[in-house]
């Protein structure tokens, strides 16, 4: 049976922000709502059923998201062309992204030699068993190109082709060891939420993982094994309509969007999934493996932290950070060990909370926005739909404590004692490195003013 979640946008008196954050929030706002101060007042927390979120975890502003203008989406893409070498970086020629297919047919190809897009359209035919007939438009991200492919069969697909070869002579991206577990996860993902239509993720069609040669890399590669490879049906929409809705039809995406991020807050993952990749997903710095099975408990739970804690600061004189940082754990670092250590047992509070839902295994997108939406206008009344959920490559496991931008009233003084697991928890994540002896000394400081504290309460 369907669920069907109703959304309402609520205010929350209890939510206090520097007067100066909230100024910069409502400044960020009104750029994206067209001044619509009625619009700006209302968006606070959004409740679906008995969860209520975090407008921030919707629309990434909120994130850095900035109004797309039209110069920018009729910008060219620059395609590499020569050996991709040190020595030839920047020879990049203008494409629009446009006609592939017969610029490929042609011997007009924008990717030159770099790699072959003929490969590409016989792998996707050879797995979707289709027939591609046209290449209409590509786009270009960060890590990704992205293929609008059409098909013989009226399918129309998305191809997302990693930029980065592993085979290629003078690579420097994410590692195999990085890139290839990642992309299994992703297609696990994928697959176990696509029954799941509150959800609406993405469908995926078929999907590879990187292949790394064995030998040196000293030619172009003349396959494609090295780049991971996914392909989806293509969703209806684009996602850049934010900026040309009105404050009405804002209201409607948002409902939306908070549905699908109430279901997937709701979603229970399967434990033998959590116990695969709960660890491999884990930030640094963790160890190979866990004395404790995974468990929705806070006994789990406060064994992940301390795994996580001796992990990241070893004995005094051992590495710290990364390889590059050149730091050894110094006796600041290493009396803040023993604080943070200490601190645990006092920041996980109890669950008492209905049904032991604290601690509970959720899956978490990492990258949750309009910006990784499809989002059609339908004919006649103008009111976006959101089509498909899509990029779950940063995507973790954890427990609900953890993760920002939800209340619930089963629990929400428990989620409120959790302010200071999380506080540590996305410190850890934060850092970057480097100054440990100052970063740990703070965080050792903060761990045993809270333990006081908590003591003593």
């Amino acid at each position: 049976m369907r669920t069907e979640y109703h959304v309402r946008i609520i205010h929350v008196p209890s939510v206090r922000l520097p007067a100066s954050e909230w100024g910069g929030r409502r400044q960020g706002l009104a750029e994206y709502t067209r001044g619509s101060p009625e619009f700006v007042e209302a968006l606070c927390f959004l409740r679906v059923g008995s969860v209520e979120i975090l407008v921030e975890a919707l629309i990434p502003l909120l994130g850095g998201m900035k109004p797309t203008t039209e110069s920018q989406t009729a910008a060219p893409l620059h395609i590499h062309r020569g050996v991709p070498s040190t020595h030839n970086l920047f020879n990049f020629v203008p494409y629009d992204g446009k006609n592939l297919l017969q610029l490929t047919l042609d011997g007009k190809s924008p990717f030159g030699r770099v790699w072959d897009v003929r490969l590409l359209i016989q792998e996707i035919e050879e797995n979707p068993n289709t027939t591609v007939t046209d290449i209409p438009f590509i786009d270009k991200g960060s890590n990704n190109y992205g293929f609008h492919l059409e098909t013989s069969d009226k399918r129309d697909l998305v191809a997302r082709l990693a930029r980065g070869d592993v085979n290629m002579p003078d690579f420097d991206g994410f590692p195999i060891e990085v890139q290839a577990p990642e992309a299994r996860f992703e297609t696990v993902v994928y697959n176990l939420l696509q029954p799941e239509p509150l959800i609406r993720s993405s469908r995926l069609l078929y999907s590879r993982a990187p292949v790394q040669h064995l030998g040196p890399k000293l030619a172009i590669p003349q396959d494609l094994n090295g780049r991971r490879l996914f392909v989806f049906e293509k969703s209806e929409g684009v996602n850049n309509v934010w900026t040309d809705l009105s404050s009405g039809h804002k209201f409607l995406l948002l409902e939306q969007l908070a549905s699908m991020r109430a279901a997937l807050f709701r979603y229970n993952p399967p434990l033998s999934f959590a116990a695969e990749y709960l660890l491999e997903r884990l930030f640094k710095f963790m160890p190979p493996s866990l004395a404790m099975p995974v468990a929705p408990t806070r006994e789990f739970w406060m064994h992940v932290l301390v795994a996580k804690i001796e992990a990241t600061i070893r004995g005094e004189g051992e590495m710290i950070g990364w390889e590059d940082d050149n730091e050894t754990v110094g006796p600041v670092a290493l009396a803040a060990k023993q604080s943070l250590l200490r601190a645990i047992p006092y920041l996980l509070p109890v669950d008492d909370s209905p049904e032991g839902s604290l601690y509970r295994l959720v899956i978490e997108h990492g990258d949750f926005g309009i910006h990784n939406t499809t989002i059609s206008i339908q004919a006649g009344s103008g009111e976006p739909l959101v089509t498909s959920l899509f990029d779950w490559e940063t995507a973790c496991v954890g427990q609900t404590i953890i993760f920002r931008g939800f209340t619930t009233p089963g629990y929400k003084a428990a989620v409120q004692a959790g302010k200071d697991i999380r506080k540590l928890w996305f410190t850890l994540r934060d850092w970057r490195g480097g100054n440990s002896e100052e970063f740990f000394g703070a965080l050792g400081a903060w761990a045993e003013k809270r333990t006081r504290e908590l003591r003593d309460s």
